[in-house]
């Protein structure tokens, strides 16, 4: 066994970080000496890329997820879905119900920043189409939801997610 592999046999994956290589920094200059520890490394990097890589950005079986919002504020973003860190969701589904007797302007945004807006007919239903929403989103970029006008309660959106392989 060499001392790559002995380093790493009683290790699991939650302890290694890209910070822990970079820790050790600078350039490594292999040699003779080296060579088998680097085919040992190169090894274990290619176990992982063979179970790991097909899967990526493939959806998790059974995490689908429904969540529904009432927006409380007229006017700003609200968080609608916002996943770990860590965590990757792709929205599957966004529906916004209207139940005023008028229409009721709204936006979809990624944290703050508006991309999508939309106006929802009087006592109707909007669903958004899926390829207008930021389709994945991570721990740094929440899901949000902003009513431009109307009341507090008029609205009603429902999100559908799932978690995905990273």
């Amino acid at each position: 066994m060499t001392r790559v592999q002995e380093q790493l046999r009683n290790q699991s994956l939650d302890e290694v970080s890209l910070s822990a290589f970079k820790q050790v920094g600078g350039v490594i200059y292999p040699d003779a000496a080296a060579n088998s520890n680097l085919k040992a490394f190169n090894s274990i990097l290619q176990a992982f890329q063979n179970v790991h890589l097909p899967t990526l950005a493939h959806i998790i079986p059974n995490t689908a997820t429904k969540v529904e919002h009432t927006p409380t504020i007229v006017g700003a973003f609200e968080e609608v879905v916002n996943p770990s860190t860590n965590q990757v969701i792709e929205i599957q589904a966004f529906q916004v119900v209207n139940s005023s007797v008028a229409p009721v302007n709204f936006q979809i945004g990624c944290s703050d920043v508006g991309c999508y807006q939309q106006t929802v007919d009087p006592t109707a239903t909007y669903t958004v189409q899926i390829y207008a929403l930021p389709r994945f989103t991570n721990g740094q970029g929440k899901l949000a939801f902003n009513q431009l006008d109307g009341s507090v309660g008029d609205l009603t959106v429902s999100v559908v997610y799932s978690f995905t392989v990273q």
